[in-house]
């Protein structure tokens, strides 16, 4: 910028000079041309009054040769005298051309015709530019007298070449001179608009800091000023964008439900961690068509049917791998801002399993709470209705049904009770404060509660617990409960003859405590389910029993409200043991 402004200025400088100089010239000349033909005219008066007084002396004889050479020392001009008919009669210079023909010369053209006739041409006897003035005639004694006079104009081509050097010294003095002003002038200008073009090159790499001081007071002054608001407000902008940046990539990173966004050509714009982990995606995607690594062909699809109709798709399908899993695939258009031009796609993969098998466990519970519900609620009507058609007047039988009222109205409690149990223990809020309970004790408290019925199938409690040793717990009564439940199922699902111990041993964390029984056990695909609500491994043997198939469940969920994991190992025919992690205070 700083040559192109220097050349700019040099020509400027140059073009002024030439400019003037050319015009100064031709206003020089024109001035001297003027005043040369004003003396010939002023001279060309003199002659004429000096000859119409020597035609008022008679006795004078007039010779035009000698008038002419006399005029033309006192003038410093050639002069000739000619006829009406453009006939030279004399000249100062030479009298050869009186045989010569002047009529047609446009200067005698203009004097005969009663006007000053004045031309400016160039000799061909002489080879130079004369100046030709030519006087309207006057009578002298019998004839009328044209004066022509006429100079040459060399030195009118001598002053413009002297003026034309002098013109061309002042050029280069001019440019001696103009050359360091215009070097500092172009430098004043270039300074601030380079600081300007780094500043602009340190705000590309990202240092919104830079600003640009300025003090000319002049447009630079002000673009300097707008450029360092725009660097300030752009800082602000890119500053708001990167925070906004941030917040979506953290929310994009910590959302469960996966989310990939590609462009018109079905390319990966970006996908999230989730969606990443979700289909087991570890290369490298960005810019890689959507379709090389979607697991279906008809994900596939999906993402390309709303790619080319632009219309939204939301369907649940199902992904079988390793793990078969419900997913719930939201896919919609991206529009520009304001606009209806579609830059791609955006999908959401939502991983409903868990409320699916959800779902699916509430129906189950809805249908067996029923069920269960149901069956002595029929019986009980069963009965009842028997009684009322006079079974009631037979002692034996009215004493039989009796009694199965109440087992049944015992069992309807039970399931009842068992149900309310697993609703509290579900809802439970923990108590911010651990209580310790002696373990040897509380199982004590829990074998009195079955002796009588260990001892009616001859089975052996057992015990392997130190005295001492304790475990916290937010609820010493659930906690109870949980062993009661655990001790129930292992009576019920024990022959007789056989053993249940129980014991505790302190762990890194905490406790185990361990309920084993040589019972009948469970086999290995109903492990799984057994903590289910209404869950049976052998429904008939369940109900005969006693079983509500909601023990198991409620234990589950104490172990959970006290922040442990319970575990099951079991061999069908020999027997079964549960085992509960619960940590510390």
């Amino acid at each position: 910028m700083k040559r192109k402004l220097f050349t700019a200025f040099f020509i400027l400088i140059l073009t002024a000079t030439l400019t003037t100089g050319l015009l100064s010239i031709n206003f020089i000349g024109k001035i001297y041309v003027n005043n040369i033909k004003n003396k010939l005219i002023s001279n060309g008066n003199l002659i004429i009054e000096t000859l119409l007084q020597k035609e008022q002396q008679n006795n004078t004889k007039i010779v035009y040769f000698n008038l002419a050479q006399k005029f033309a020392k006192k003038v410093d001009a050639r002069i000739t005298f000619l006829d009406i008919n453009g006939i030279p009669l004399a000249d100062s210079e030479d009298n050869s051309i009186i045989f010569e023909d002047y009529s047609n010369k446009q200067e005698i053209i203009e004097a005969v015709n009663g006007r000053i006739g004045v031309v400016t041409r160039r000799s061909p006897a002489y080879n130079k530019n004369y100046m030709y003035v030519a006087m309207p005639p006057v009578y002298i004694r019998d004839k009328y007298i044209v004066t022509c006079l006429s100079v040459p104009l060399k030195q009118r081509e001598d002053l413009n070449m002297e003026f034309i050097q002098y013109t061309i010294y002042a050029i280069l003095i001019g440019m001696f001179v103009a050359i360091p002003i215009g070097l500092w002038y172009t430098q004043a200008i270039t300074r601030p608009i380079n600081e300007i073009i780094n500043s602009s090159k340190s705000i590309a790499m990202g240092n919104f800091e830079q600003k640009v001081v300025v003090k000319t007071g002049d447009e630079i002054e002000n673009l300097a000023d707008n450029f360092n608001n725009m660097a300030e407000k752009l800082s602000i902008m890119i500053q708001e964008l990167y925070d906004k940046n941030i917040k979506l990539d953290l929310i994009l990173k910590n959302m469960t439900d996966g989310i990939i966004a590609v462009d018109t050509s079905g390319k990966v714009i970006m996908m999230n961690p989730a969606f990443k982990k979700m289909f087991n995606i570890i290369s490298k995607t960005k810019g890689v068509k959507v379709w090389e690594f979607l697991p279906t062909q008809e994900l596939q699809q999906m993402m390309k049917y709303t790619l080319e109709q632009k219309i939204s798709i939301d369907k649940e399908i199902v992904i079988k791998n390793t793990v078969e899993r419900i997913l719930r695939v939201q896919i919609n258009p991206i529009e520009k801002y304001g606009k209806q031009d579609t830059i791609g796609v955006l999908a959401t993969f939502s991983d409903i399993t868990e409320m699916k098998r959800l779902e699916k466990l509430k129906t189950e519970f809805v249908i067996n709470a029923s069920h269960e519900l149901k069956t002595p609620l029929t019986s009980i009507s069963g009965y009842i209705e028997t009684l009322k058609l006079g079974a009631i007047e037979n002692d034996q039988y009215r004493d039989k049904f009796i009694d199965i009222l109440e087992k049944e109205t015992e069992r309807l409690k039970k399931i009842v009770e068992d149900l309310l149990n697993l609703a509290q223990v579900e809802n439970l809020k923990p108590a911010k404060n651990k209580e310790p309970i002696y373990l040897a004790k509380a199982v004590d408290q829990v074998f009195d509660i079955f002796l009588i019925e260990a001892e009616k199938k001859n089975l052996s409690l057992m015990k392997n617990i130190d005295k001492n040793l304790t475990a916290f717990v937010y609820s010493k009564d659930l906690f109870k409960q949980m062993l009661i439940n655990l001790i129930d199922n292992s009576i019920k699902y024990t022959p007789p003859n056989g053993r249940i111990i129980v014991s505790a041993a302190p762990a890194e964390d905490g406790v185990i405590i361990t309920v084993e029984d040589n019972g009948i056990g469970i086999p290995q695909k109903d492990i799984p389910r057994i903590f289910e609500r209404f869950y049976r491994v052998d429904k008939n043997r369940s109900r005969k029993v006693g079983g509500t198939g909601l023990g198991l469940a409620i234990v589950k969920h104490i172990v959970l409200a006290h922040d442990g994991e319970i575990t099951v190992e079991s061999i069908l025919g020999q027997g079964s043991k549960f085992s509960i992690s619960l940590p510390g205070n």
